[in-house]
C-alpha cells in the first residue's frame, strides 16, 4: 500500500520532517549556550582590566556574583574612580555581589609600598562595605557588597 502522497509531496514530508530535527537541534544549542552563560549550573567569573566595560557571568542566579576588576595600571585616584564606576555598574544589575579586586603587592612602586591596595582598603572602610584581604594573595581584595 502507498502512502498516498505523490512524490514531490513524500520529499516535501522528509524534509519538513528534517528541518523540524534541525531547529530542535538548534535550540537545545541555544539553551546550552544561554545556560553556560547565564544559568544555574555552571561556575564563571568576571574580568575587567583596564576600565569599566568588562565581561560579566554568573556563578549561580540563586547565589552571590563574583566580580573581578583589575587595578594594577592605574594611579591611586584613577583606581578609586575605576572602582566607584564599577562597583555602581554592577550595582545596577545584582543588589548583593562579591568584589575580588585586584590590586597589586606594590612590587612596581618606588619605595615598594602597595598605595593603591591601602587605598582601597580606606575607601571602602569609608563607603562601610565590608572586605577581607585574606585571599590567598596579598595583591587582592574581596569586597562583599550588600
Amino acid at each position: 500500500m502507498g502512502s498516498g502522497l505523490s512524490p514531490g509531496e513524500e520529499a516535501a514530508m522528509i524534509l519538513l520532517f528534517l528541518v523540524s530535527i534541525i531547529l530542535g537541534i538548534l535550540a537545545m544549542l541555544i539553551y546550552g549556550c544561554y545556560r553556560l552563560c547565564c544559568g544555574e549550573d555552571y561556575n564563571t567569573t568576571r574580568s575587567n582590566h583596564g576600565g569599566s566595560s568588562g565581561w560579566l557571568q554568573s556563578e549561580s542566579r540563586r547565589s552571590r556574583v563574583t566580580v573581578t576588576i583589575d587595578l594594577h595600571e592605574y594611579s591611586v585616584r584613577g583606581a578609586l574612580d575605576a572602582l566607584d564606576r564599577e562597583i555602581s555598574r554592577v550595582r545596577s544589575d545584582y543588589s548583593s555581589f562579591n568584589l575580588n579586586i585586584i590590586t597589586g603587592r606594590g612590587q612596581h612602586s618606588p619605595d615598594g609600598i602597595a598605595r593603591i591596595k591601602r587605598a582601597v582598603m580606606k575607601h571602602l572602610d569609608s563607603e562601610a562595605i565590608r572586605w577581607t584581604s585574606d585571599t590567598g594573595n596579598e595583591g587582592v581584595i574581596t569586597a562583599f557588597i550588600d
